[in-house]
């Protein structure tokens, strides 16, 4: 068909052009190697595009071979990258539960000292109430005491001037006695008359003697019961004013015993918020690096992922030549 085709073409040409037109033989020679012509080229042409098929296909096959092995490495990068990434996990953890492990003991220790100080003051407490009431105690003890002391001196008091009495009147018989014996030697010597007067002249002297000294004396224990009175009076304000100072100066220790027990534990209360706080923001800013890295790593990975695949060169079958046909082995 296509022979006849050219053969016309030709024909035509031939009339175009004015030449004179061949014989039908020698038409049918030209023809024929026109022909032979025709098909030596078309086997070139098929000869070549043959070739070109199989060296697309070659370059197909290499092409992806190479994606493969481009896919190989990929995985194997990633999953290097995923055991890195395991390990690094790991030590996060592992330190995470090491800083774990001393804030507990740090917490633990803060409330040890809480239990220590609370143990403290309670111990202060008990001490401070048993010096009040041993202060009670023995203030009540120096009032009874200060009542016996009392009484007994007002005794001892009556005593003395007892015994005072009796003394003088022991000296005024033995005054009178002597006084008897003198009359008594003299009496010869003199007259009735002067010894009777004498001797009442000397009864009336010792008598009043008698009676000065005994009021004396008394005078005396007077003003020595009052003087007594007085010291004693006194020594039961020194004693109230001392017990009253003793129980302020244990009211003001146990306040300041108090006091510095409460600044203690607000001070320890104090470091526990400050150590919080600060473990807090640790805490959120490992978590927020902990995210920071993940977005980049997986951004990374991302754009690792599309470079490797697609940063190739990607060849194009053509659907008319792949189509119902298989790759060409080399």
């Amino acid at each position: 068909m296509i022979l006849k085709i050219l053969c016309l073409l030709l024909i035509f040409d031939q009339l175009c052009t004015g030449l004179p037109v061949d014989s039908p033989n020698e038409d049918k020679n030209k023809m024929t190697e026109l022909g032979k012509e025709l098909d030596v080229q078309s086997s070139k042409e098929k000869d070549m595009k043959s070739q070109e098929k199989d060296t697309k296909w070659e370059e197909v096959e290499s092409h992806e071979a190479k994606g493969q092995d481009d896919k190989e490495q990929l995985k194997a990068k990633l999953e290097s990258k995923e055991k890195a990434a395991i390990e690094a996990k790991q030590v996060k953890e592992q330190k995470a539960e090491l800083e774990y492990k001393r804030k507990l003991a740090k917490i633990q220790k803060i409330k040890k000292q809480k239990a220590k100080l609370e143990v403290k003051m309670k111990i202060q407490g008990e001490k401070a109430r048993e010096q009040k009431i041993e202060s009670e105690r023995k203030q009540k003890l120096a009032q009874e005491q200060g009542g016996s002391d009392e009484k007994g001196a007002k005794t001892k008091q009556k005593m003395k001037t007892q015994e005072v009495i009796k003394e003088e009147k022991a000296e005024t018989e033995e005054k009178a006695k002597e006084d008897t014996k003198t009359q008594k030697t003299v009496v010869p010597k003199v007259k009735v008359e002067e010894v009777g007067e004498k001797a009442k002249t000397s009864s009336g002297k010792n008598q009043k003697i008698k009676a000065e000294g005994a009021k004396g004396k008394l005078e005396i224990n007077k003003v020595q019961g009052q003087q007594t009175e007085e010291l004693e009076r006194k020594q039961k304000i020194a004693q109230k004013m001392e017990a009253a100072e003793m129980k302020r100066k244990q009211q003001v220790a146990l306040e300041i015993q108090t006091q510095k027990a409460k600044e203690e534990r607000a001070e320890l209360e104090r470091k526990q918020q400050i150590i919080q706080e600060i473990e807090a923001q640790k805490v959120n800013k490992q978590m927020k690096e902990e995210s920071k890295a993940q977005e980049d790593k997986d951004t990374k990975a991302q754009e690792e992922g599309c470079s490797d695949v697609d940063g190739g060169d990607v060849v194009t079958i053509p659907v008319a030549m792949n189509e119902g046909k298989k790759p060409l082995k080399g």
